[in-house]
């Protein structure tokens, strides 16, 4: 743990939680290819719960395995039913999914689907693609932040609550409330 990061003095206080998600994959990126399950996961999980958070992993690569298809809709739903076995998530603050290049479009569909489930959860995306191609991430699905680079002093910032305007590393997506017609107008009123 970083020695800057506050802990969580739990003491009658709500404790912050999250469930991390390995990247999704079935037989494209699971451990048949990279032979170790994904240990940035685990380490994240160490380290935000050294600072407080009640942390859980759901990782595809352990336990059952989740069958190939060629069918993204089946197998995003077949991820989140496998999760929901395990995992009660309108139970979490926050749900973390770690994403890679070609686990993005299984990840995305997985974020849009929980978040029409599970409105009241928040979602954070972190790992390569997350980092590289943060403004896509965004503006496909419904999370509220982005890790840029190392999660592993960013996120139990932002789980204990910091401002993520504050948190380095952390790209805050602010869902501004939409324009009326007539607002949008009035802004070409001076033209």
């Amino acid at each position: 743990l970083l020695p800057e990061i506050a802990v969580a003095d739990q003491r009658g206080k709500h404790v912050p939680s999250i469930l991390l998600l390995s990247p999704l994959s079935d037989r494209y990126s699971g451990v048949g290819n990279f032979a170790f399950p994904a240990i940035g996961v685990w380490r994240l999980a160490a380290n935000c719960r050294a600072a407080g958070v009640r942390v859980d992993v759901w990782d595809c690569n352990m336990g059952a395995e989740v069958p190939p298809s060629d069918e993204p809709e089946a197998l995003i739903n077949l991820f989140l039913a496998k999760i929901e076995s395990i995992h009660k998530l309108a139970g979490y603050d926050w749900i973390g999914f770690s994403i890679l290049n070609d686990t993005l479009p299984l990840t995305l569909g997985l974020a849009n689907l929980i978040r029409k489930k599970y409105p009241g959860v928040n979602l954070v995306a972190g790992n390569a693609e997350a980092t590289l191609n943060y403004q896509d991430v965004l503006d496909k699905a419904p999370f509220e932040a982005c890790v840029v680079g190392d999660a592993d002093g960013s996120l139990p910032r932002l789980m204990m609550g910091e401002d993520p305007s504050r948190v380095k590393g952390m790209i805050w997506f602010n869902r501004g409330r939409r324009m009326t017609p007539e607002e949008f107008n009035g802004y070409y009123d001076s033209m």
